[in-house]
């Protein structure tokens, strides 16, 4: 749902957010892993998609759908992804 980059204390700068497509990658396969099969130690290469390069559908664009993800996530989503989501 979201790709940050953590420095030392903790805190982060945000490199994508949903609707950006972003995806994780075996370095000694090649093949796609999902969040759930990364491990610490594991080698993966993460290629982030931007929406602006994507075909999406209307459901992106409703707020209400992003609250609820921010309770689940307890991250802020709309105003990193709402606000750049294309008409």
């Amino acid at each position: 749902m979201l790709l940050e980059r953590r420095g030392n204390k903790g805190s982060g700068a945000r490199l994508a957010t949903f609707p950006d497509l972003i995806t994780t990658f075996d370095m000694s396969t090649g093949l796609p892993l999902s969040s759930a099969e990364v491990a610490p130690g594991h080698q993966v290469a993460v290629v982030v998609v931007p929406m602006d390069s994507l075909i999406l559908g209307q459901g992106v664009k409703d707020k209400s759908l992003y609250n609820v993800v921010e309770k689940v996530i307890k991250s802020e989503f709309w105003s990193y992804a709402g606000g750049r989501v294309p008409s």
